[in-house]
């Protein structure tokens, strides 16, 4: 009964996709082999000081201009607090970075929202890390005026360039909208989607598991 028959990428994804994440997921929590790997990710790969930044910033003559770089270094220990590089206030960059990677090999994809803007905090930049599952994976339509086609609730143009990210507001079934709108469209220029592609043409990333 040797399989004869290469799915595609689209096709793993529509097929699999939610079995893998549900089956990573439960085993994360009950398997301490699986539990035990996202805590070695964490510390070895982001570590206890994180993403750390030299500056190498220069002056007209060629040399390194350490005022300048001893300020952007600075800056950037300051801006790692929990209160300046998460749009909610809750957790510091460390924590984030952390966060993410365990999204990744467990889930399979993180997403990030770049935020900008004076409303998001004093330095008018901000992350914001949205869970995965709000990605509408049946979210799926084609436009043939222009070629532009949604996959997996992302829009990609006819080239396969993203364009819009389809987030749903609410997963659990807390709520929903009269009006039927029940996404936030978020621009891919604002989305960092980060994933291992295992395959030509992947759009969702699958679980490391």
């Amino acid at each position: 009964n040797w399989t004869s028959y290469k799915y595609t990428s689209d096709q793993i994804i529509e097929k699999f996709l939610p079995f893998l994440v549900a089956r990573s997921c439960e085993q994360c929590m009950n398997n301490p082999y699986a539990s035990r790997y996202l805590q070695l990710l964490g510390d070895n790969v982001i570590g206890d000081n994180g993403i750390m930044l030299q500056a190498q910033a220069k002056d007209a003559n060629g040399k390194l201009d350490q005022v300048a770089n001893q300020a952007q270094e600075k800056a950037w220990e300051e801006w790692q607090k929990a209160e300046n590089c998460d749009v909610t206030g809750k957790l510091d960059f460390i924590t984030m970075s952390k966060l993410v990677l365990t999204t990744v090999a467990r889930e399979g994809e993180a997403l990030i929202r770049i935020c900008k803007g004076k409303s998001v905090n004093n330095w008018g930049f901000a992350l914001q890390l949205i869970d995965p599952r709000r990605l509408d994976i049946n979210k799926n339509q084609l436009n043939r005026e222009n070629g532009n086609f949604i996959r997996f609730g992302i829009e990609f143009n006819q080239y396969g360039k993203p364009l819009n990210y389809y987030i749903k507001k609410d997963i659990d079934g807390y709520y929903s909208e009269v009006s039927g709108n029940n996404h936030y469209i978020i621009p891919a220029d604002e989305i960092i989607h980060l994933f291992l592609p295992q395959y030509v043409d992947q759009k969702r990333g699958l679980p490391w598991y």
